[in-house]
C-alpha cells in the first residue's frame, strides 16, 4: 500500500510541467480528464476535442485544422491535456487504418497486452502508453514515457 501513496503523492501538482499521467472519462458527448490524479483540475469538455489530439480518429475535427487550432471550437488548447500530448501532434486526416496519419504519426496496440502505444514520427518506442484499451472506451489511463 505504501508504493501506491507514493505515485499519488508524486502526482499532486498535476499541472505543472513534467507531470506523467493523465485520466481520460468519455461519457455520452463529453470527455473529462485530470492530469496527473489531480481532481481538483477536472476538466471537462465537448467529445470532438479527442480528434484534435488525435486521442480517436473521427472527420469531425483534424488534428492541425482551423478548429483545432482555434479556442472557440477546441477547448483543450492551452491545457495540462495539450501539453500531456506535446510528444503526440498528428497533422490531418488519419489514414484510412484509422491509426495512423500521413505525416507519421501513429497509434498501435502493443502485441501481447491491452495497451495502446501513442507513436511520434520514425519513433520505436511509443511518447505514452495507454492502458486497458481492449474495454470499451470509457475510462482510460495514459502515462507519458520520458
Amino acid at each position: 500500500m505504501r508504493p501506491f501513496l507514493l505515485v499519488l503523492a508524486t502526482s499532486v501538482f498535476a499541472c505543472e510541467p513534467g507531470f506523467d499521467t493523465l485520466q481520460v472519462f468519455v461519457d455520452g458527448t463529453t470527455a473529462g480528464f485530470t492530469c496527473g490524479g489531480d481532481f481538483e483540475n477536472y476538466l471537462s469538455v465537448d467529445r470532438g476535442a479527442l480528434n484534435c489530439l488525435g486521442y480517436i480518429c473521427a472527420s469531425e475535427y483534424q488534428p492541425g485544422s482551423n478548429e483545432c487550432t482555434s479556442s472557440t471550437t477546441n477547448e483543450l488548447l492551452d491545457t495540462c491535456v495539450a501539453q500531456f500530448f506535446s510528444c503526440f501532434r498528428p497533422s490531418g486526416a488519419c489514414n484510412a487504418d484509422n491509426q495512423s496519419w500521413p505525416d507519421g504519426h501513429r497509434i498501435e496496440v502493443l502485441e501481447g497486452s491491452q495497451s495502446r502505444g501513442f507513436f511520434a514520427p520514425g519513433a520505436e518506442e511509443p511518447c505514452i502508453l495507454e492502458d486497458d484499451f481492449g474495454r470499451e472506451l470509457t475510462t482510460a489511463t495514459l502515462v507519458r514515457r520520458r
